[in-house]
């Protein structure tokens, strides 16, 4: 498959203008989704068990280890994000897809995310990148408590399939579903038109009542896998320590910044 995805990539590929295959995508923000902070973990421990082992070799010289270490710098090949579906080059900023079947989400190079910018493509969809403060979002105090979520932030996402909302919110231990008491849910979708329009899978209202004044936005899914990530690296403790909230405050500023008001809310 990978290989057919290739050639039908680069074929979409030849077609788009210049500027566009330069730079690979029109993305807005940098790439979050690609830091490998596994990759770094495992060449750590690599590399300690290499140290550990010369330590233990009696015929082993000081400087060795130091030199040892230069060899492995050296030997690194230089790390460079590749299209998850054809493995075209990628540059910083580049779109994401969606996997249907798994939620991963994927890096990819313009083309193929043309290919999978219709929900019916099969397999992946595009992720858009529009965020979209909702700052007269219709809802009490009541109907939050009425949705049953454990704390005050969660973000709401509506499957193709079943056509029905779930309910996650970020922890320590990642995203854990809740259970969300549908007709609560239903009446909060009526008194707000922007979450009608909402596409499923790939959109998600994302809250924050945790901080006043609270927040209300229809994200794309990656952020969304964005905080739940930075909440699971972060925390320590039971009260997740100053580092963590410091990261939340810092990502929910990101969206103001980047956000534009979702068309059709109504304004006083």
């Amino acid at each position: 498959m990978a290989t057919g995805m290739a050639r039908v990539s680069l074929a979409i590929r030849e077609m788009l203008p210049v500027s566009i295959q330069e730079s690979e995508s029109r993305s807005i923000r940098a790439c979050l989704n690609c830091l490998r902070l596994d990759l770094l973990h495992e060449e750590s421990l690599d590399f300690a068990a290499k140290t550990r082992d010369h330590a233990m070799n009696a015929d082993a010289q000081p400087l060795d280890v130091f030199q040892n270490l230069r060899r492995l710098r050296r030997a690194r090949p230089a790390s460079r994000e590749q299209c998850g579906l054809c493995g075209a080059p990628l540059g910083e900023r580049h779109r994401h897809l969606l996997d249907l079947k798994t939620r991963n989400v994927v890096c990819g190079c313009e083309p193929c995310s043309i290919l999978f910018s219709d929900a019916a493509a099969g397999g992946y969809q595009r992720i858009p990148e529009d965020i979209q403060a909702l700052p007269d979002f219709a809802i009490t105090d009541v109907q939050w408590e009425e949705l049953s979520i454990p704390i005050n932030m969660a973000f709401f996402c509506r499957s193709a399939a079943e056509g029905e909302a779930s309910v996650f919110y970020p922890s320590p231990a990642g995203a854990t579903q809740a259970h969300l008491e549908l007709l609560s849910w239903r009446n909060i979708v009526e008194q707000n038109p922007a979450l009608q329009k909402m596409q499923p899978e790939v959109q998600a209202l994302l809250v924050n009542r945790i901080t006043r004044p609270y927040e209300y936005y229809v994200v794309p899914i990656d952020e969304c896998y964005r905080l739940v990530g930075l909440i699971r690296t972060t925390w320590r403790g039971f009260s997740g320590g100053k580092e963590a909230w410091r990261g939340v405050a810092e990502f929910f500023a990101s969206l103001r910044e980047r956000a534009e008001p979702a068309r059709g809310v109504r304004h006083a």
